[in-house]
């Protein structure tokens, strides 16, 4: 069914990938809750974004520049990134002229308790870790399930090398983070979540909050880490890629998860997943 469109946005479209840019999003048909992006950038910078998924990254070759949590890293090659699902981040190539070679992996909570035994808990340090072995570690599991020919030989790489991921002496599982009341913004959160593609006034939101509209954004985005637009164009993002991944023409991906045009939705998509429509696959 079509979705209600909001008018396009006044400014430009962010420019077209530069030559020499190549990206690739991978999905397993029979793997659920895994996905493999390859991706060589130069110019090409994340929008901050979070994930549903647990994300280990590296960049092969070529420094990267990573804000997360208030705090900005230049991360070195062969230097392990790991991240809990929802924490905000972006990354782009520190030096553009140099490029930034990333490789990252996104798994499902259920799948990595899949893969580890039945007494352990995913358990895992959030940030850059600088150890050469656990970097070449994830380098050779990239490549391998990348590669991998069966569905057998993709398990069977999961449950030898995860582990040695998600077992280390950092346990982030029982993380608490004291806020103050903010049942206003989560109603306003379940509402986006609700009615992610339809156009909404700010107005609107802040009457769910039961709040001003200033107080609105400015409690929104520090329990959440975006402001309620970014986090709907997010949740839109994420609903055009599970279409897209299902089959869906580009242009009824395009109308039903609430972008005006084709174009709309690859720049977004880009920006977000660092892959166009054409670049995600489903093995």
């Amino acid at each position: 069914m079509a979705r209600s469109i909001e008018a396009p946005p006044k400014r430009a479209l962010c420019p077209a990938r530069a030559a020499g840019e190549t990206s690739v999003l991978l999905r397993w048909s029979e793997l659920d809750g895994a996905e493999l992006l390859h991706g060589d950038f130069h110019n090409h910078a994340f929008l901050p974004h979070w994930h549903d998924a647990y994300m280990l990254s590296i960049s092969a070759h070529g420094h990267q520049r990573l804000r997360l949590g208030g705090t900005e890293h230049i991360v070195s090659p062969g230097v392990l990134t790991s991240l809990h699902p929802g924490e905000l981040h972006d990354g782009e190539a520190a030096d553009p002229a140099t490029g930034w070679h990333f490789r990252a992996l996104y798994l499902s909570e259920n799948l990595v308790r899949s893969s580890l035994s039945e007494d352990d808990a995913p358990a895992f340090e959030v940030s850059p870790v600088d150890s050469s072995p656990l970097g070449n570690t994830f380098l050779r599991l990239h490549t391998a399930l990348q590669h991998a020919a069966t569905r057998l030989e993709r398990d069977s790489l999961l449950t030898h090398y995860l582990p040695q991921f998600f077992q280390r002496d950092y346990s982030f599982t029982n993380r608490s983070v004291s806020r103050s009341d903010t049942s206003g913004v989560e109603r306003v959160r379940d509402f986006l979540h609700a009615a992610w593609h339809n156009p909404v006034p700010l107005e609107d939101l802040a009457q769910i909050a039961g709040i001003s509209r200033f107080h609105l954004l400015r409690t929104f985005r520090r329990q959440y880490g975006l402001p309620p637009h970014a986090y709907q164009m997010q949740l839109r993002v994420r609903h055009a890629k599970e279409m897209l991944f299902a089959g869906m023409p580009l242009r009824e991906v395009a109308l039903d998860a609430g972008f005006y045009d084709q174009a709309h939705l690859t720049n977004t998509l880009r920006r977000y997943t660092g892959a166009t429509p054409g670049r995600l696959l489903l093995s």
